[in-house]
C-alpha cells in the first residue's frame, strides 16, 4: 500500500497517469496489512498519519503493539502458587518449580536432572530444562534490588555469579555449539556459558 501511495505522489502531476495510480491505490493489499484512507494516511512527503486506536485501558485490535498490551495486568509478572512446590505463570501459562533439583552441574547434567530426577515432581512426568525465551519470561526487570526475580514464588533463588541453564544452545560464538545460553537472576542478564561449567537449574513444563 505505501508503494502505491508513492506512485499515486510521483504519478498525480501528470494527468496521463491517473488512471494508473487509481488501479494502484485500489489493489488488493497483502494479508496482513493494513489500509487507510490518503487523506488519513502517507502524504506525499513520506509522513504517515496514523490515528491512535487504543485509549490505554481498552483495545481494539488483535495487532499487538497497542498500549493495553503494555498496560500492568498485560505484562507485570502474575502467578499462582499451586500448593505442590509448583508456580503457574499466569502471563504465559508455564508451570514452574519453585524448587531446584540440586545442585550446581553442567548442561548436559541439567537437561537430564529435569527430565529425569523431576519425572514425577508434583504428579507431572513432563519436566524440561527451559528455553532461553522462556527463562527470561520469569525475570522481573521492575525490581530495584536482586534478585530480579518474585522470591515470593521462587524462593532461594541463587543470585550469585553462577548463572541459570537453558536448553538453548548458542551457534553463534566463536566455538559453535560449545555453548548454551544462561540467565542471571542478579540482574536478569543472559549470556552464553561454556556447557561443561556448572550452573543452576529451574525446570519447567508446558511450553512458549
Amino acid at each position: 500500500m505505501k508503494n502505491a501511495m508513492l506512485a499515486f505522489c510521483a504519478l498525480a502531476a501528470d494527468s496521463r497517469f491517473l488512471l494508473v495510480a487509481a488501479f494502484l491505490l485500489s489493489a488488493t493489499p497483502v494479508l496482513g496489512q493494513s489500509t487507510h484512507s490518503f487523506n488519513s494516511g502517507m502524504n506525499c512527503h513520506g509522513i504517515w498519519n496514523l490515528p491512535d486506536t487504543s485509549t490505554g485501558t481498552v483495545s481494539y485490535t488483535d495487532t499487538p503493539g497497542e498500549d493495553t498490551d503494555y498496560q500492568p495486568g498485560a505484562s507485570s509478572p502474575s502467578y499462582t502458587a499451586n500448593g505442590n512446590g509448583t508456580a503457574t505463570d499466569n502471563v504465559t501459562g508455564l508451570m514452574w518449580a519453585t524448587s531446584a533439583p540440586g545442585s550446581q552441574k553442567p548442561w548436559e547434567a541439567a537437561l537430564t536432572s529435569c527430565a529425569v530426577q523431576m519425572n514425577g515432581y508434583a504428579g507431572y512426568t513432563d519436566w524440561r530444562l527451559p528455553n532461553v525465551r522462556e527463562l527470561l519470561s520469569i525475570v522481573d526487570y521492575g525490581k530495584g534490588t536482586p534478585p530480579a526475580i518474585s522470591a515470593a514464588y521462587f524462593p532461594g533463588t541463587k543470585m550469585a555469579i553462577i548463572p541459570y541453564w537453558t536448553s538453548t544452545t548458542d551457534v553463534t560464538g566463536a566455538v559453535p555449539y560449545n555453548y548454551a545460553m544462561v540467565v542471571y537472576f542478579y540482574d536478569g542478564q543472559a549470556q552464553n556459558y561454556l556447557k561443561t561449567s556448572n550452573a543452576f537449574v529451574r525446570c519447567v513444563r508446558g511450553g512458549l
